[in-house]
């Protein structure tokens, strides 16, 4: 059976100038060589933190597509991807978050591995998303 499989690249644009790292312009805002799209394959910018934010058009390519389970990764936990995971659930996605596949940056109100902690463990499991290992994320989205 042929699996339709989706992957998106994703371009934050916003935050501020020359703080972020994520804004047009900043060295790191470019897709890594290793993740760069197919010419098949769609780029989405965004300007918000959720990728699924209606503004950002993912969101109704994927229900165009039938797409029912969303994998999230990335960057940074505790704002794109919990906004990201906050939006699918309310859109009726499954989410699913592979463990060790989303990080941050400590701030001044936690550091990193407390808000991975955080969120992985304690506020998306179960109640918004799936947090799986790796290993378990890979059967869920090949079932």
């Amino acid at each position: 059976m042929h699996k339709d499989y989706h992957f998106f690249a994703f371009k934050r644009i916003g935050g501020r100038k020359n703080e972020s790292g994520f804004s047009i312009g900043d060295e790191d805002f470019e897709i890594f060589d290793e993740f760069k799209p197919e010419n098949s394959e769609k780029v989405f910018v965004k300007n918000v933190n959720s990728a699924l934010h209606k503004s950002v058009g993912l969101s109704e390519y994927l229900f165009g597509k039938g797409v029912k389970k969303i994998v999230a990764v990335g960057l940074q936990t505790n704002f794109c991807i919990d906004a990201t995971i906050h939006t699918g659930f309310d859109l009726g996605f499954e989410m699913i978050v592979p463990e060790y596949a989303n990080s941050t940056f400590d701030s001044e109100y936690m550091s990193a591995e407390t808000a991975y902690r955080y969120y992985n463990e304690f506020l998306w499991n179960g109640r918004f998303a799936k947090c799986v290992p790796m290993d378990d994320a890979v059967k869920i989205v090949e079932a």
